[in-house]
């Protein structure tokens, strides 16, 4: 049996379906309809497989979700005290070393949350390994070690009851996922139910990559436009601050404005790279212009799919500043490689 699947199976997902609806006129979101069957139904069908027991966090209906053949906990503790008393109760049923916590209303939910977020809480050491879209932290999205009970117990005991105080309290790391905010996209009123009816399904992205990105002729207004274009046709997730560094090689020309952002695309390696010199030549750039010369714009994948793909990415600060900076903030696990043949 593969490590990484020994380890997930310490790990039991608990789907928090406790919650009042208050925002969806009190309906118990979980057992809305979204395609055709209950929202509880399709975050089932993405996590199930990726730990190894499940249990259903609810204080109504537990009849009708007690047949999904899982557990189903009411709260052990306090009355209307919020998720998080969902979730104590999980950390003190199971006897898994830890826990993965997701709301019932997340349909889209990655296919290697457990994996991606285990290995980032194991290789940090810290307690909890928190889901982040690109944009902002997932804070029902999470991995946390079970030891963590009493002290959470302390904590509502004393009156507080926000999942994103007491999370922050922890040590731990924030692990961003490809598919950006569609994979942890939610149900909050019944306008946002309607729109993803609309969809008619999960569509997320399957690779992910670190761009650089750099002009010295009129840099922030080509810079802009390729962010714009980049923007609207793929998923962009993140971008790095932008520096201005001095040219390389040929010393007589204009400073350089650099920076990197981090794009998700259903373009696979060869495709995506071909994308980005289409970019290039719709703002102007010729592929033979003189190395390190003057250029309107230049878009190179530095990292794809968490592994270092281009071979300068050290020795430039034009390149190794603005890409650390996006690996360092949104947790990535990046390892030397090459271009996929």
């Amino acid at each position: 049996m593969p490590n990484e699947i020994k380890k997930q199976r310490m790990v039991t997902t608990l789907v928090l379906a406790g919650g009042r609806g208050l925002r969806m006129q009190g309906w118990d979101k979980g057992l809305i309809s979204l395609w055709g069957k209950p929202l509880i139904e399709h975050v089932l069908g993405r996590v199930v497989q990726q730990t190894g027991t499940t249990v259903i966090s609810a204080n109504r209906n537990g009849d009708t979700y007690v047949r999904y053949g899982f557990p189903v906990l009411a709260d052990a503790i306090g009355q209307e005290w919020g998720p998080l008393a969902g979730i104590y109760s999980g950390l003190v049923f199971v006897s898994t070393d830890y826990l993965l916590v997701v709301p019932c209303d997340t349909p889209c939910l990655p296919a290697d949350l457990c994996q991606r977020l285990l290995e980032a809480l194991e290789a940090d050491d810290v307690d909890v390994a928190l889901a982040h879209d690109g944009s902002r932290a997932q804070f029902t999205v999470f991995l946390i070690r079970c030891s963590l009970a009493p002290g959470l117990r302390t904590y509502l005991e004393s009156g507080e009851r926000r999942v994103e105080s007491w999370l922050r309290q922890q040590r731990l790391v924030e692990v961003a996922f490809a598919g950006g905010a569609n994979a942890f996209i939610n149900v909050n009123s019944a306008e946002d139910l309607a729109a993803l009816e609309r969809k008619g399904g999960c569509k997320l992205s399957k690779f992910q990559a670190i761009v650089s990105v750099g002009s010295n002729i009129e840099p922030e207004r080509n810079i802009e436009q390729a962010i714009e274009i980049l923007r609207a046709e793929q998923e962009l997730v993140g971008q790095s601050t932008m520096i201005q560094t001095r040219p390389v090689g040929l010393t007589n020309q204009p400073d350089f404005i650099n920076g990197a952002l981090l794009i998700e695309t259903d373009l696979d390696y060869d495709a995506f790279n071909q994308y980005l010199k289409n970019v290039e030549a719709r703002l102007q750039r010729t592929r033979g212009d003189q190395t390190h010369g003057p250029r309107t714009i230049d878009l190179d994948i530095v990292v794809w799919q968490q592994r270092v793909v281009h071979d300068d990415f050290h020795l430039y600060e034009h390149t190794s500043v603005p890409v650390s900076e996006l690996i360092e903030r949104y947790g990535l696990k990046v390892a030397q490689g090459r271009p996929p043949a």
